[in-house]
């Protein structure tokens, strides 16, 4: 008789846990076909969430980055100047730069117009001039390596730049243009690969 109950106990105990396991399982396969799609809408945007419900690979992946995704820091109300400047600075110096180039792109040397190159260099004052209304604090929390490569590097290549344009007749004047625009081609390739980081975490 015990043997009996022991056995029917055993039963329930086993279709129970059966049962567990497969609203489990159910539960699991539910969201891992619309948990990521939701998760790819809420957090990564309407065209990551488009992806997401045509490509199912991309929902799954999206339904496990769920529980790992940590949402991005807002911008400090204190460093929105400094973003402003700075945003404006690399306009004014990329604006400039491509003033500096030849039409057309060409190797061609080419002479530069007296108010196209007065513009050039008012241009590159002013970015320099903005720059220093950048705090470090700000710099640090866009990137750990932006403060040495835009004040040491971007500011520092304008700043040869200009000085060796005010003397391009002399040899150290020329010198100091080519020293220039290697720093600041130096600059443009670590810019081209860190960007999007940066971007992420200087716009809310």
């Amino acid at each position: 008789m015990k043997e009996e109950e022991h056995s029917t106990k055993a039963g329930i105990v086993s279709e129970l846990l059966d049962g567990i396991i497969g609203w489990i399982l159910i539960i699991a396969i539910i969201w891992v076909e619309f948990g990521g799609i939701y998760h790819s809408f809420s957090k990564h945007g309407i065209t990551n969430g488009i992806i997401a419900t045509a490509v199912p690979p991309v929902s799954w992946y999206r339904s496990i980055e769920f529980f790992f995704h940590k949402d991005k820091l807002p911008l400090p109300i204190e460093y929105t100047e400094d973003r402003d400047n700075f945003l404006e600075s690399l306009k004014l110096l990329r604006e400039a730069a491509e003033l500096s180039q030849p039409p057309n792109k060409s190797d061609i040397a080419f002479g530069i117009p007296i108010d196209q190159e007065q513009q050039i260099f008012s241009m590159i004052e002013e970015g320099i001039e903005l720059s220093n209304n950048v705090g470090d604090d700000f710099l640090v929390f866009a990137h750990p390596e932006l403060k040495r490569y835009y004040k040491d590097i971007l500011i520092r290549g304008n700043e040869l730049y200009f000085e060796g344009a005010q003397n391009s007749y002399k040899d150290t004047g020329v010198l100091k243009q080519i020293t220039g625009n290697k720093l600041v081609i130096e600059w443009i390739d670590w810019w081209n690969a860190n960007n999007r980081k940066i971007g992420n975490r200087i716009f809310d």
